[in-house]
Parts: structure tokens; C-alpha cells; sequence
């Protein structure tokens, strides 16, 4: 080998260098590269998407865990609202019903039942809902819903069913009583004051 081409060679193999210190990968460092990215039977590795599909699952689950969570409370809220001012709405419509052929009096003694009624309805599907929050673990999520009316029915020596029914007849009571009071209070109050 002529002295020339022997500069030339180690001329070349300093630029070489040079170049991958410079951030150039030399052929050496990109097959080491990938070959760390390779596993023993020669597929390459994916971490970065695997991490990312990782994410992107644990984000949905958690997602998924919110909307339930949301739908578990909306359904305790809805199930006692219906419950105590449906009730008052039957109260109102069947049995305090407004008619004019009927004297002032009766007629004021049912207005003060009816008010009553959603006065009870109202306050029952709230003392329904807070005691649901309360009983078990504290909030209406999934967990809380599902403990609290497991402890409601628990009381009378039930589960969760009798819970339920429990949360679900207290709205309902609460306006039946209170309407009576109104009612009752009413006609009393005319009797021996009025």
C-alpha cells in the first residue's frame, strides 16, 4: 500500500469520527441502535407506542370510571326526585285537587296541603340522597351508591335491594306527611282560630 493511500484511509476515517461526534450516526452506531431495538428473534420493538397505547387505555378506563361514576349519582338524583315530587304530583292532582264547588275553607286547606306536598317531596329526595352519599363510602359514584344503599338496607337486615327501596320510599312518605300536615294543619288552625 503506497504511503498516499494510506494517509488517505486514516484521513478518512478522522472525518468519519469527526462526523459522528458532530451528531452523525456512523454505520456502526446505527446498527447498534438497531440492534438494541431488536429483540432475540429479530422484531423490532414498538415502546414508544406500546407506551402510548398504554396511555391512551388507561386514559379511556379512567374516562369510562367518570361517566359511570357521573351516571350512578344522576341516577340516585333522579330515582328519589321522581320519587318524592311524583308523589306530589299524584297528591295534587287526585286527592288535594283544587275544585271550585267547594267552600273557601276546604279549598285553603287543600292549597296548603299541596304546598306541602312538594315542600315534603323536595326535602325527602334530598334526606334520600344525602343519606345514600353519607352511609357508605362518601360520595355518589359507583362505590358510594353501591355501599351506601348496601348500609341503608343493612338497617333492617337487607342488602343493597332493600336499600333502594328504602331511599326510594322516603321521598315518597315525606310528601304524603307532609301534605297531611298542611292539610291537617290548616283545618285545625280554621277550626279553633278561624
Amino acid at each position: 500500500m503506497a504511503k498516499q493511500e494510506a494517509w488517505r484511509l486514516i484521513s478518512g476515517n478522522k472525518k468519519s469520527e469527526s462526523k459522528s461526534t458532530d451528531g452523525t450516526q456512523s454505520k456502526e452506531g446505527a446498527q447498534f441502535q438497531a440492534n438494541e431495538n431488536s429483540d432475540p428473534k429479530g422484531n423490532t420493538k414498538t415502546k414508544s407506542k406500546s407506551s402510548s397505547a398504554g396511555g391512551t387505555a388507561g386514559t379511556g378506563a379512567s374516562g369510562f370510571a367518570v361517566v359511570a361514576d357521573i351516571a350512578a349519582g344522576a341516577a340516585v338524583v333522579a330515582a328519589t326526585v321522581v320519587s318524592g315530587i311524583g308523589t306530589a304530583y299524584v297528591i295534587n292532582k287526585h286527592v288535594l285537587n283544587d275544585d271550585e264547588s267547594l267552600e273557601q275553607g276546604e279549598r285553603d286547606a287543600r292549597k296548603s296541603g299541596r304546598v306541602g306536598s312538594y315542600v315534603g317531596g323536595g326535602a325527602g329526595a334530598t334526606a334520600a340522597i344525602a343519606m345514600v352519599c353519607v352511609t357508605g363510602e362518601i360520595g355518589l359514584g359507583v362505590t358510594g351508591v353501591t355501599t351506601g344503599l348496601a348500609s341503608i338496607g343493612a338497617v333492617v337486615g337487607g342488602g343493597a335491594t332493600i336499600g333502594a327501596g328504602i331511599a326510594l320510599a322516603v321521598p315518597a312518605l315525606a310528601a304524603c306527611a307532609v301534605a297531611g300536615f298542611g292539610y291537617g294543619g290548616y283545618k285545625l288552625y280554621q277550626r279553633y282560630f278561624g
